[in-house]
């Protein structure tokens, strides 16, 4: 089974890696440190987790842009 996504498939699976996959991550993250390692290890606001998704968010942004980057300068080659 060799099947190849689709443009709207692979659309959905990359919104669905930068929307929710942050969002557990940053679940999880609180999870461990737990609401005083918040409080102490917070990037903006103590009570708010926001700035801790936007970084995991940019990251994976960044990381698939590197990824692409590093392909294509590949194939050129």
């Amino acid at each position: 089974m060799d099947k190849k996504l689709t443009v709207a498939e692979r659309i959905g699976i990359k919104f669905a890696k930068y929307l929710f996959a942050p969002f557990f991550l940053s679940m999880l993250i609180a999870a461990i440190l737990g609401r005083d390692g918040i409080a102490k290890y917070h990037l903006g606001e103590p009570n708010s987790m926001l700035e801790e998704y936007i970084a995991i968010a940019v990251l994976f942004v960044a990381y698939d842009v590197a990824k692409y980057l590093f392909n294509f300068l590949n194939k050129k080659h």
